[in-house]
């Protein structure tokens, strides 16, 4: 797929990073030193494994969405009525 030129704004710090870069031989045009940035950038936050979660244990799905029973919320319960406190005028 091609997106054509694509105009961009670097400040003057990143331009001469980049023009050293040449100079130094790492990379033959400005678009080559861009390009292997954004690849480091991909590789960095989308190809990630913290992006991909560990599977759920065996059950856990049938778990979560068991149906439940109205003993399953009595220590919830007890544990919101213990936390109450009546406003003024309640």
């Amino acid at each position: 797929m091609q997106c054509g030129d694509m105009a961009h704004a670097l400040t003057d710090h990143y331009e001469e990073v980049i023009d050293r870069l040449i100079r130094l031989g790492l990379f033959a045009n400005r678009s080559e030193a861009v390009r292997a940035g954004l690849k480091e950038l991909e590789e960095k936050y989308l190809n990630q494994d913290y992006l991909r979660p560990e599977p759920l244990p065996p059950g856990t799905l049938k778990e979560i969405y068991r149906k439940r029973q109205p003993e399953d919320n009595e220590e919830e319960v007890r544990a919101v009525r213990a936390s109450y406190r009546p406003k003024k005028g309640e």
